[in-house]
C-alpha cells in the first residue's frame, strides 16, 4: 500500500541519516517566502522587480551548519561544500537513479530561486548554497533505499538577472494569455522541464529582444 511504501522510505531515510541535526541546526522548516504582503513588496524591491510580478517559494529546510556538521555531511555524502554557514536543504524523491541529476539541478531555476528568496529576506545575506538530497525508492519493498546528493552554489549576478528577467517575462506572457516559449526546441526532451543553461548563463538570444 501507499502507506507502507511511505513508511519504508522513511525508515530507509532514518537509517541513513539517524541524526536529527544531520543537515545542520534547523533555522526554518517549510519556510514560505513571502509570508505577507509587506515581505512580498520588500522581496520585489530586493530582486529589482518593478511591476506586479509575484515571486514565491516554500523551502523544505533552512539550516546553519557548523564545522563539525560540515565534516559529517561531506564525509557521508561526498559533497564538496564551501564551509560552515546557512544552507537551503531540498529533499526530492524518485523511483530510479539519474546520472544527469547534478547537471539538471545546477541548471534548474528552483534551487537558485530558493537561495535568492532567502537572501532577499535576510537583508542580502545569501546562503552558502543549496543541498539537494534525493531519496531513491524501489518497487520491491525488501530493497534498501539509496540516495543521490548534489550541491548548487549561489547564483551569479548574471544568473540572477536572467532568472528575474525570465520570470517577469513569463508573468507578462501569462497576463497577456500568451504562451511562454523560453524552452528552445533544440533542448533534448528530457531537459525541457528545466531552464536552458544558455538562459541561466545569460546567453539566451531569444530573451534579449
Amino acid at each position: 500500500s501507499l502507506d507502507k511504501k511511505a513508511q519504508h522510505m522513511w525508515d530507509g531515510y532514518m537509517a541513513h541519516f539517524p541524526e536529527v541535526d544531520f543537515w545542520g541546526s534547523p533555522l526554518a522548516v517549510e519556510l514560505q517566502i513571502p509570508a505577507d504582503d509587506d515581505t512580498a513588496a520588500r522581496l520585489r524591491t530586493a530582486l529589482g522587480i518593478t511591476d506586479e510580478t509575484q515571486v514565491s517559494g516554500r523551502l523544505d529546510l533552512v539550516t546553519v551548519v557548523d564545522q563539525w556538521q560540515l565534516r559529517r555531511i561531506q564525509t557521508r555524502t561526498g559533497l564538496d561544500l564551501p564551509g560552515p554557514g546557512v544552507y537551503v536543504i531540498d529533499h526530492k524523491t524518485s523511483g530510479q537513479r539519474d546520472e544527469s541529476f547534478a547537471f539538471k539541478h545546477n541548471n534548474a531555476p528552483q534551487p537558485h530561486w530558493y537561495q535568492m528568496l532567502l537572501g532577499a529576506i535576510s537583508h542580502g545575506k545569501a546562503p552558502c548554497g543549496a543541498i539537494i538530497n534525493r531519496v531513491i525508492g524501489h518497487s520491491q519493498m525488501d530493497m534498501p533505499r539509496s540516495f543521490q546528493h548534489c550541491f548548487v552554489p549561489p547564483p551569479t549576478e548574471v544568473m540572477r538577472a536572467a532568472l528575474v528577467r525570465q520570470t517577469v517575462r513569463a508573468a507578462e506572457a501569462a497576463r497577456a494569455d500568451q504562451k511562454n516559449v523560453f524552452a528552445c526546441t533544440q533542448i533534448p526532451a528530457g531537459f525541457r522541464t528545466i531552464v536552458c543553461p544558455h538562459l541561466i548563463a545569460g546567453r539566451c538570444e531569444g530573451m534579449k529582444a
